[in-house]
């Protein structure tokens, strides 16, 4: 750990020009280079940087233990430094104005919440105030994907407690960004069990959005592409056993976009389970992954599932599907009908018109 610190620490002191220039180099070789050369230029830039810094500190045991313990906290807030710094570095300019006014009034504890010590991180995304419409969100999505489950776990109950306009742009972001790597190959073949966390991950972000699109539909106007995009690719993927369509589904449904029709059209004879409730008598309402697509189409559209013979359970789960396959057969032919009669047209031509934001060729 204390390793990872001296190359993050040394990468963060200011440098001379030309030493400057020398790493800016190294880091476009490692970036754009063939594996060879990343590599040279990977064991180039730690000689650079960790060796320097390593010589000027010296054995930390022949140190006081006092000069000791002002190292080791130089080194951790360095570190933690350059990790915000990163981060601060991917966000839009809005964003990074409103961060950097949030870092203001709390600079110890933004700086904590990138600290190597999970305990540290956790008691900082406890302690960020749940103030709407700030940095509060950025932070508390980036601690989604943090190493250390009781921080997720912690990042997310701020997010659910803020459900504002800068935690939905953050979580589609997240959602997107994700996407991206898992399709580039981000994660090499020892890392798979990392990947499928992302993924879960992904699946939780998604979830979040639709709470929050049900509750504030302004927010998700533009939360439809990156969703279809997830629900398109994972599927078809090793990861399939940590992605729920079901849910994305469900969620499409409360964003209200009604491009996202087609695509729930093609999940509608899924007999995938996604939730059952015994109602007693022998009787069982079972809602299939078809089902949780159905209902999302009607949610677009504002129809009553209840038209479509669909059953409700009682509180707390309200579990809605069908007694019979026969049932669901005939709600599927029915809704096909009213699709094709009075949603298609409608569907196509807002399908031709970009969201905020989405570029078209």
């Amino acid at each position: 750990m204390l390793a990872i610190g001296m190359m993050l620490v040394a990468l963060a002191v200011p440098q001379a020009r030309g030493e400057d220039d020398r790493i800016a180099r190294l880091i476009n070789r490692i970036a754009t280079g063939d594996a060879q050369a990343a590599e040279d230029a990977t064991d180039e830039l730690l000689r650079r940087t960790v060796e320097p810094i390593s010589a000027a500190i010296g054995p930390m045991s022949q140190r006081p233990q006092s000069e000791q313990l002002r190292l080791r906290r130089m080194l951790v807030r360095l570190s933690a430094r350059l990790r915000l710094a990163l981060f601060r570095a991917e966000l839009t300019p809005a964003q990074r104005t409103m961060l950097d006014e949030f870092s203001l009034a709390h600079t110890e504890l933004v700086e904590q919440l990138f600290d190597d010590n999970p305990a540290a991180r956790l008691t900082a995304i406890q302690q960020i105030p749940v103030e709407p419409d700030t940095a509060s969100g950025l932070l508390a999505v980036a601690k989604i994907n943090d190493p250390d489950g009781d921080v997720v776990e912690a990042a997310i109950e701020l997010t659910n407690s803020l459900q504002d306009r800068v935690v939905t742009e953050a979580l589609l972001r997240f959602v997107t960004d994700s996407t991206a790597a898992i399709r580039a190959g981000y994660f090499r073949p020892g890392e798979q069990e990392l990947a499928a966390n992302l993924v879960a991950l992904v699946g939780q972000a998604i979830r979040q959005i639709g709470v929050i699109a049900e509750a504030h539909p302004e927010y998700a106007r533009d939360a439809a592409p990156p969703l279809l995009e997830a629900l398109r690719y994972y599927p078809g993927t090793a990861f399939r056993a940590v992605f729920f369509p079901a849910e994305v589904a469900e969620a499409l449904g409360k964003v209200g976009d009604v491009r996202a029709a087609p695509a729930l059209l093609e999940l509608l004879e899924s007999r995938e389970i996604a939730a059952n409730m015994a109602l007693g008598g022998g009787k069982l309402i079972t809602q299939t992954m078809g089902d949780v697509a159905h209902l999302a189409l009607l949610r677009l559209f504002k129809v009553d599932p209840q038209e479509y013979g669909f059953e409700v359970g009682p509180e707390p789960r309200k579990v809605t599907g069908f007694l019979e396959q026969d049932s669901r057969d005939a709600a599927r032919k029915k809704l096909r009908i009213w699709y094709k009669e009075q949603v298609e047209a409608r569907v196509a031509a807002a399908s031709s018109q970009p969201v905020s934001g989405e570029r078209r060729p």
